[in-house]
């Protein structure tokens, strides 16, 4: 079995995804940089985001992600930590995208379906951090 097949076999699907769709986001925003001003990502650029700041968020956020995800397994002191530490980001990260779109809640139906999406990442975020956290290998190697 190869370190990527264990990576996603050992618990660590959801982390693996929000990641690469972090750096997916990244990428939308750089190819098509006009996609910040439609569906819930005008909410975001209305609450104060700029296309750039959400750019390169994205792509600093999943590719550290990646990064911890990977150390994880190789630093047994460290990588447990920063993957807690990147779970927790990503929450945040979500509930505050979450909390953005919300306003515009009051509009007919504008926004509902982001907020839920949001939310539902910042629980599985929240979950990860959980289960790393109760689960995480905290020893030095012998």
């Amino acid at each position: 079995m190869t370190a990527v097949e264990k990576a996603f076999r050992t618990g660590r699907l959801f982390e693996w995804v929000t990641s690469g769709m972090m750096i997916a986001i990244a990428v939308t925003l750089t190819v098509w940089p006009k996609s910040s001003e439609a569906g819930s990502f005008r909410l975001l650029v209305q609450a104060g985001f700029d296309s750039e700041f959400l750019r390169l968020g994205f792509f600093m956020g999943g590719l550290a992600r990646c990064i911890a995800l990977y150390a994880n397994g190789r630093w047994p002191l460290i990588g447990p930590w920063m993957r807690a530490v990147g779970a927790l980001g990503g929450a945040t990260l979500w509930a505050l995208m979450a909390a953005a779109v919300v306003p515009a809640l009051g509009q007919i139906g504008s926004g509902a379906l982001a907020v839920a999406v949001y939310g539902s990442l910042s629980v599985g975020e929240i979950v990860s951090c959980h289960r790393v956290l109760a689960h995480g290998r905290w020893q030095r190697p012998r």
